[in-house]
């Protein structure tokens, strides 16, 4: 979410005009550093087994390890995406 404050000020001349402005761009990462954040896993579709051997007929026992737990590993966060950035300025017009 990006926020813009722009407010009109008058020229010095006739026919001039300027404006004054306040831009927050990632304003959610600015409130909370978690929000607004990009994180990317390298292998998304990966899942983590045991292989618990061989049962009485010579099959393989392949169990889920981590069933239920959160073995996600980001290997890219995006910190331009994810850091926040506010700019002030003067716009004039002649």
């Amino acid at each position: 979410m990006d926020v813009s404050i722009k407010q009109q000020i008058p020229g010095f001349a006739k026919g001039h005009s300027g404006e004054v402005y306040f831009m927050v761009d990632n304003f959610a990462n600015l409130l909370n550093s978690d929000w607004g954040v990009e994180k990317r896993l390298g292998y998304s579709d990966q899942a983590v087994y045991d292989f618990g051997g061989l049962d009485d007929q010579g099959r393989y026992i392949i169990d889920s390890r981590y069933n239920g737990a959160d073995v996600r590993n980001y290997s890219q966060i995006t910190t331009s995406s994810s850091a926040w950035q506010a700019k002030i300025g003067i716009s004039y017009k002649f």
